[in-house]
């Protein structure tokens, strides 16, 4: 009886022991596992700033699945640097492999810094670099943050959209929102490069509305989504003759009868005839009014308990607008 008794205490201590080390088991290799499918939300969702490596572990098949996690991470955050995160959700949503290609009603941006050239004389190439990189930074942050969509980089020019692929039937508004949001940040940014000795700088922006062709184009290695079609060159064609008229943005008629002349602080300047068209076209332009009520406006709500003076802020503001874009009278 005593030795029955004895065998069931050691058969129950040793399934005690048994239960714990499941248990054990089952926390050591789950713990894992979890944190795998929760960065693995993440990474769905395109979060990739918020998702951090997955430690390693001594069980080697685990450790072996954080690594090759770990290593697609490291290539998707790449990834996520080179295409428009909206454009692969939108893609995700619809479990669709490539944009394809499609015809669309949109808004092109072109934006060029004025005077590049002698801006960044004396310069060394790596403070070229960075100074461009801040100012292509603060650009691509105003457009989208109204909607847009980076296009492409082509040296200190950003080329965006507004439209697509994300529909928006404000389009015209949304980019004009942008252009005016780009020179009010542009210009507080002024404020920091007077004081690091840097030299100012100016941005010209051309916008216009119309059909173009945008989707997935290049080899069949690798293309980029793009836009294609004179609304896109003749978005191009504006910004250049921002120098001409020596207006800081010039917007088509075709913008602004799509925006239906919704947007405010818009004047004509007269009728221009671009390379490429033979009949000249009416343009416009905003007034200086708009652009320094704009930055006047951002400039109260960054004022310290707002309790600036008014009639310096207003001096602040048309200073930093003065020199406006280098190059051409007003008309």
């Amino acid at each position: 009886m005593g030795s029955i008794f004895r065998t069931i205490l050691i058969g129950a201590f040793i399934l005690l022991v048994g239960l714990g080390i499941v248990m054990w088991l089952s926390r050591v290799l789950t713990r894992p596992i979890r944190q795998t499918a929760k960065v693995a939300g993440s990474i769905a969702a395109l979060d990739f700033d918020g998702v951090d490596p997955l430690p390693e572990n001594r069980f080697r098949e685990i450790d072996d699945l954080a690594t090759a996690f770990n290593s697609m991470l490291i290539g998707l955050k790449s990834f996520g640097r080179y295409v428009p995160r909206h454009l692969v959700r939108q893609l995700i949503r619809e479990h669709r492999v490539g944009a394809g290609i499609e015809q669309r009603e949109l808004t092109v941006m072109f934006t060029d810094i004025a005077g590049f050239t002698a801006t960044c004389e004396g310069m060394t190439p790596p403070d070229v670099a960075d100074f461009i990189n801040e100012h292509l930074t603060l650009v691509s942050n105003c457009i989208e943050a109204e909607g847009g969509t980076i296009d492409k980089y082509i040296g200190d020019a950003v080329v965006a959209m507004f439209g697509a692929p994300l529909g928006d039937d404000e389009h015209a508004v949304s980019a004009c929102r942008a252009a005016l949001r780009c020179h009010a940040e542009l210009a507080r940014l002024r404020i920091g490069w007077q004081a690091r000795g840097l030299p100012e700088l100016h941005v010209r922006i051309g916008l216009n509305s119309g059909t173009a062709v945008v989707g997935n184009m290049g080899s069949n290695q690798r293309f980029d989504y793009t836009m294609i079609g004179d609304a896109v060159n003749l978005a191009s064609r504006l910004e250049q003759a921002t120098k001409e008229l020596g207006v800081p943005v010039l917007v088509s008629a075709d913008a602004i009868h799509a925006s239906q002349r919704t947007v405010p602080g818009v004047a004509s300047c007269g009728e221009l005839t671009v390379r490429g068209r033979e009949e000249p076209m009416e343009v416009f332009g905003f007034t200086d009014e708009v652009l320094v009520s704009r930055l006047y406006r951002d400039l109260r709500l960054i004022s310290i308990g707002g309790g600036a003076d008014e009639v310096m802020l207003q001096v602040i503001a048309r200073g930093l607008f003065g020199k406006g874009v280098q190059g051409g009278a007003r008309r």
